[in-house]
C-alpha cells in the first residue's frame, strides 16, 4: 500500500497545486503604480535577556506579555545556580522529570514589557501539584489574559502509574509490564498578574467523563484554546471531545456546546466588540464565525467566512479578529466577509513559521515575538542575542506602518508564488540580507484562494499577468509553465546558463535538463526531480523499459488471476487522470496548439480505463482488508504493477522489494515507448519583463548551489556532481562489530514484507545503480499539469463510462474542446 499511497499522494497534490492554474513588507490597501504596497512595515528587533530560555504560550495585555518557561530547582525548591541549570542541558521538558542529579524542572510564569524590559518572574505563582516521580508530567498548556488584567492558566497534571517490585532498575528493565493506569487533571487556574491564585477549578471534575469524537471509547480532555471574554467569562475549546466549554468569572461551568452537522471546532476568536466565538468548519470544508449565548446554554449568531483561520488575535480597532497562516498576518472584518493582508513576513525579513505570537496595535503597527527551537536558526536570519553577546533564540520585533516612499529604495523584484517553498524561503532571506542594491518581495497568491473557490489565486495572478501587471519571478511549481512560456511571458535561462562563470549546461543531469526544455529553450530551473513510472517484476512484465498501451493490456490479460492489476485503489478515473496527466505531453504541444485527443492511442487509454472499477472496493471489512496491502497483493499474485516514481535511492530499494528483489520500470505506455517521466521539484522562472534580468539570475542559480542541492531538496539532485554524491553515499556499505567481534553489514533501512516482518535492505549494488541511471536516461517528458484540461476529459470520459457515447464521439469532443482551450492560451 506504500508505494500506491506514495503516487496517489504525488498525484493528488499535483493536482490540488494545479487548482490554483532587511526592511519592505507589503500591507493591504492601495498599490502604488509599479503594484508593490503604498505602505511598508519596518522591523526593529529587540533581543530578550539571556534570563528568558524558553518563550512558552505568550499572551499580550496592553503592553506587557505574560508566557511560562521552565527552571530547575533542588528537592527542597531552592532555585538552581545558573550552572547547575546548564549543566542539566536543554533534554528537560516543560514538566517537573525528577533527575538522577536531584534536580527537578518547576513552570515558572513571567512577564516582560513589549519593549524588551522589566523581565520578572510572577512571585506568586505556585505549580498547582507536584509529582515526585519520573512518571509524572505538569505543565501550563495555554495561557490568556481578561480585561481586568487577571491570568487564566489551562494546567495539566498526568501520572501513569507503575505497580514496580523492590529493587527493580529502570534501566536496565522494562516498566510497561507493570502499568497500572494513567492519572490525568486539567485545571482551569484564575491568577493574579502577580501569579496568585484566584480561584481554580479541576475541568474533569466539571464536565465528567468525555466521549472521544472519533471513536466510541473514552476520551482525554485536550484544551487547544482558551479566551476570556469581556464579562470576565472564559472560554475553552476541548478537541478531545470536540466541545466548547464556559466557565464563569467564578470559574464554574456555565455550558458547554457542540457543533452540529459533524462540525468542528477549529478555535476561538475574539470580536471587535469583545464577544468570543468559535471558528467550525463543516463537512462542506466552509467555515463559519459562531457566538456562543452563554445564559441560554445555546450558540447565538452564526457567520459564514471565506477563509480558514488559526492562530488568531485581536484585531484591534480596524478588524474583528486577526489571523496568522504562517506566511502573512490578516485581518478579516466578519461583517463584509473580507480578509486583507496586513504584512507578510517574509517581506519583513522574518520567517513567520517561527512566530508565536501576532499583534495588531491600535497605532497600526504590528508587534510579534519569534524565535525558539525552530527559528533563527540558518543564514540570512538575524540571530537573537543577548547584551552580552550570547545566543538566546527569542526576539521581540516591532514593525512599524512606514510609507514605501519614506524609506531607503532598493531595486525590487517581486516574485509570484502559490505556497513559498521553505527552501525558496530560506534563500530569499538570505539573499535580502545580503544585497545592498536589490531585495526580493514575495507576493503569494494563495492568499486569494477561498473555501469556495481554491483556484481565485491562480486565476488573479493570470488576469493580473494579462493585463501587464507581470511579477519578476515566479515560482512555478506545480503550475502550468508551457503556457506562460508559449505567451511569450517566460525568458530562456540558457542565455545566462551558458555565460554563467560557475554552472554550465553540464553541471547538470543531462537527460532531465533535456526534458525541462521547451522547444530548446529552458524556461524553469528546478532543484531536483523524480521519475515517475509504472513499475512490476521483470519476471512477469519482461526486462525491458517502455511498452505500448497494447502490450500493457497483453500482459494484463496473460494473467487473468491479477484482478487488481495496479492494486485496489486504482478506479476507472484514477486510471485515466494518472496516465493524463503524467503522459500529457504526449496530447498537447502548448507551443504549436496541436492536440491529438482523437488519436488511437487516446482511445485506447480511454476504453482501457473503462476496464477498472468505478468505485474501489469496500475495505473496511476483514474480508478485504488484504486489499490494503500491496506487497502482499503481488505476492499472491492479484496485482502486477503499480504507479510509482523513484525520487530517493532508498525509496528504490523499497519498490525492488515489493516485487521480490527484480523490478522494471516500464514507464507509460506511449507509441515510442519512452514512458517514464520527469516530475520536477520547484522551478524558478524569470519573465521577459524583468526589471534586472542579471541580478534575478545571481538569485534563481542559487537552487544549483551544492550546499542546497546536498541538503535542501526533495527529490534527486538536479546537479550530477551532488547526484553522484547521494548515489555513492547509497552505494557505501557501512559495518558494526557484532557481539561476536565479527563486523557485520548496517542496514540502511527496511520494509514491511506481506507477512508483516521487517525486512532490512543495505547499499545499492552497481546493478541497482545501472539500473536507476537508465530510468533517469530515459525520461524525455515532464508532467505536464492543468486542472482545467483534467476537468474536460473527466467530464467527457463520464458519458463513455456510463456508455452514453461511443469512444470516438468521445475522443472527438475532448479533441475539439482542447483545441480551442490550448489555443485561448497562446
Amino acid at each position: 500500500m506504500k508505494n500506491k499511497t506514495h503516487i496517489r499522494r504525488i498525484v493528488s497534490v499535483a493536482l490540488a497545486a494545479t487548482m490554483l492554474t532587511g526592511l519592505l513588507a507589503g500591507c493591504g490597501g492601495k498599490k502604488s503604480g509599479d503594484g508593490l504596497s503604498a505602505y511598508v512595515y519596518v522591523p526593529s528587533y529587540i533581543d530578550l535577556p539571556k534570563e528568558v530560555t524558553e518563550f512558552n504560550n505568550p499572551t499580550l495585555s496592553g503592553d506587557t506579555v505574560f508566557f511560562s518557561m521552565t527552571g530547575y530547582v533542588h528537592k527542597d525548591g531552592t532555585p538552581a545556580t545558573a550552572e547547575e541549570a546548564a549543566a542539566m542541558g536543554s533534554g528537560a521538558a516543560t514538566g517537573t522529570d525528577l533527575s538522577t542529579d536531584g534536580l527537578q524542572t518547576r513552570i515558572q510564569l513571567c512577564s516582560i514589557k513589549r519593549d524588551g524590559t522589566g523581565f520578572t518572574k510572577l512571585a506568586d505563582y505556585q505549580q498547582k501539584q507536584v509529582p515526585t516521580d519520573q512518571f509524572s508530567y505538569a505543565g501550563i498548556d495555554k495561557l490568556t489574559t481578561d480585561s481586568e488584567g487577571n491570568l487564566w492558566a489551562v494546567e495539566e497534571f498526568s501520572k501513569t502509574i507503575y505497580d514496580l517490585p523492590a529493587g527493580f532498575d529502570m534501566k536496565t528493565q522494562d516498566s510497561s509490564q507493570y502499568y497500572k493506569g494513567d492519572e490525568r487533571h486539567i485545571y482551569i487556574r484564575k491568577l493574579s498578574n502577580t501569579g496568585k491564585e484566584l480561584s481554580t477549578a479541576d475541568l474533569n471534575e466539571l464536565v465528567g467523563p468525555v466521549q472521544s469524537s472519533d471513536d466510541n471509547g473514552g476520551g482525554y480532555i485536550s484544551v487547544s484554546d482558551i479566551r476570556a471574554g469581556k464579562d470576565g467569562s472564559v472560554y475553552l475549546v476541548d478537541n478531545g471531545s470536540n466541545k466548547l466549554y464556559v466557565l464563569g468569572k467564578d470559574g464554574k461551568l456555565l455550558c458547554n456546546l457542540q457543533p452540529d452537522n459533524n462540525g468542528y471546532i477549529g478555535g476561538l476568536v475574539t470580536l471587535k466588540d469583545g464577544s468570543v466565538a468559535a471558528s467550525v468548519s463543516g463537512d462542506s470544508g466552509k467555515t463559519s464565525i459562531r457566538t456562543v449565548n452563554a445564559a441560554a446554554k445555546t450558540w447565538g449568531q452564526t457567520t459564514d467566512i471565506e477563509v480558514n483561520v488559526w492562530n488568531t488575535s485581536s484585531g484591534s480597532k480596524q478588524y474583528d479578529f486577526c489571523y496568522n497562516d504562517g506566511s502573512s498576518l490578516y485581518g478579516y472584518d466578519v461583517a463584509a466577509k473580507k480578509t486583507e493582508s496586513i504584512v507578510n513576513w517574509i517581506n519583513s525579513d522574518l520567517d513567520g513559521n517561527t512566530i508565536s505570537l501576532a499583534a495588531l496595535l491600535d497605532s497600526g503597527d504590528v508587534f510579534a515575538v519569534t524565535g525558539g527551537s525552530g527559528g533563527m536558526m540558518y543564514e540570512g536570519m538575524r540571530a537573537a542575542t543577548s547584551a552580552e553577546g550570547e545566543q538566546t533564540g527569542y526576539q521581540f520585533v516591532n514593525l512599524k506602518k512606514t510609507a514605501r516612499k519614506d524609506v531607503k529604495q532598493k531595486t525590487t523584484l517581486t516574485l509570484a508564488t502559490m505556497y513559498l517553498d521553505y527552501n525558496i524561503k530560506k534563500e530569499i532571506l538570505d539573499f535580502n540580507k545580503k544585497s545592498e542594491s536589490t531585495r526580493i518581495e514575495v507576493k503569494d497568491y494563495s492568499e486569494f484562494n477561498t473555501s469556495d473557490d481554491y483556484t481565485a489565486g491562480i486565476t488573479k495572478l493570470s488576469t493580473e499577468m494579462v493585463s501587464g501587471n507581470i511579477p519578476d519571478l515566479i515560482d512555478v511549481s506545480n503550475l502550468p509553465y508551457r503556457q506562460y512560456a508559449a505567451k511569450g511571458l517566460l525568458e530562456d535561462l540558457y542565455t545566462y546558463l551558458d555565460k554563467d562563470s560557475n554552472y554550465k549546461r553540464e553541471a547538470l543531469v543531462p537527460s532531465i535538463l533535456k526534458a525541462t526544455e521547451t522547444d530548446g529553450k529552458l524556461y524553469i530551473l528546478p532543484s531536483a526531480f523524480s521519475i515517475m513510472t509504472i513499475a512490476g517484476s521483470s519476471k512477469t512484465l519482461g526486462s525491458e523499459m517502455g511498452w505500448t498501451m497494447d502490450e500493457m493490456q497483453a500482459a494484463i490479460k496473460a494473467h487473468p488471476e491479477a484482478d487488481y492489476p495496479f492494486g485496489a485503489y486504482m478506479t476507472r478515473k484514477d486510471i485515466l487522470d494518472s496516465m493524463c496527466m503524467l503522459n500529457m505531453d504526449s496530447y498537447i504541444n502548448w507551443q504549436t496548439g496541436e492536440c491529438s485527443f482523437n488519436s488511437n492511442g487516446f482511445k485506447g487509454l480511454l476504453n482501457f480505463a473503462k476496464s477498472f472499477p468505478e468505485n474501489m472496493p469496500d475495505t473496511s471489512n476483514e474480508e478485504n482488508q488484504q486489499l490494503l496491502n500491496d506487497s502482499q497483493m503481488v505476492q499472491e499474485g492479484r496485482q502486477l504493477m503499480t504507479f510509482t516514481s523513484i525520487s530517493d535511492f532508498d525509496y528504490y530499494q523499497q519498490i525492488k522489494y515489493q516485487f521480490g528483489g527484480d523490478v522494471v520500470f516500464k514507464g507509460m505506455p506511449s507509441e515510442d515507448k519512452k514512458g517514464n517521466i520527469v516530475m520536477l521539484t520547484g522551478g524558478l522562472a524569470m519573465t521577459s519583463s524583468c526589471k534586472d534580468k542579471d541580478t534575478a539570475w545571481q538569485f534563481i542559480r542559487r537552487v544549483l548551489a551544492e550546499d542546497f542541492q546536498e541538503n535542501s531538496v526533495w527529490g534527486l539532485p538536479i546537479t550530477q556532481k551532488a547526484y553522484d554524491a547521494k548515489l555513492a553515499k547509497a552505494m557505501k556499505q557501512d559495518y558494526e562489530t557484532n557481539e561476536n567481534g565479527k563486523q557485520v553489514p548496517v542496514a540502511r533501512g527496511s520494509y514491511t514484507s506481506p507477512d508483516g516482518q521487517q525486512v532490512d535492505y543495505y547499499a545499492l549494488t552497481q546493478e541497482d545503480a545501472d539500473k536507476i541511471k537508465a530510468v533517469v536516461d530515459s525520461a524525455t517528458h515532464t508532467v505536464t499539469l492543468d486542472q482545467n484540461v483534467t476537468n474536460m476529459i473527466d467530464e467527457e470520459a463520464a458519458y463513455f463510462f456510463k456508455g452514453e457515447k461511443t469512444v470516438d464521439q468521445t475522443a472527438d469532443i475532448i479533441q475539439s474542446r482542447m483545441n480551442v482551450f490550448v489555443n485561448e492560451q497562446k
